[in-house]
């Protein structure tokens, strides 16, 4: 029994199905940390919220909310950044975190209009989107 090596480059077919699968990995991975956030910032800052009911109906409540937006804003605004930073070869995880919390914010203040706190929440989400669509990267 042998391993094949697959060989580059790919096929348009695999190509869809790897961006697919980063889009959406990014996507929940994001949502999964924001959902973190949201917990520890309801255990530690709002203990009414906290006890208001279970901790995993909320945390799904807060997944279910975040996945739709995330998406959104990765698709509109990630993917050309991205897309932008490849073509002039200056992908690294600090240029990546930059650009993502300039699009979340971006993004932020464009769905949610005025709201400093929403602006500074997207922007957190976008920096964070941003490092885990760097970290997916296809390596070799």
């Amino acid at each position: 029994m042998s391993i094949d090596v697959h060989e580059r480059p790919y096929s348009a077919g695999e190509r869809v199905v790897l961006l697919l699968t980063r889009v959406l990995s990014a996507t929940f991975f994001t949502a999964l940390v924001g959902a973190i956030e949201n917990w520890f910032y309801e255990r530690f800052f709002a203990p009414d919220l906290y006890a208001a009911g279970p901790p995993l109906g909320r945390a799904m409540f807060t997944l279910g909310i975040a996945v739709p937006y995330i998406l959104a804003g990765l698709i509109v605004l990630g993917l050309p950044a991205a897309y932008a930073l490849r073509r002039m070869r200056a992908e690294s995880a600090l240029n990546y975190a930059a650009a993502g919390l300039v699009t979340g914010a971006l993004w932020g203040f464009t769905t949610l209009s005025s709201n400093s706190y929403g602006i500074a929440l997207a922007a957190f989400y976008g920096g964070v989107c941003a490092l885990f669509w760097w970290w997916l990267r296809p390596r070799g």
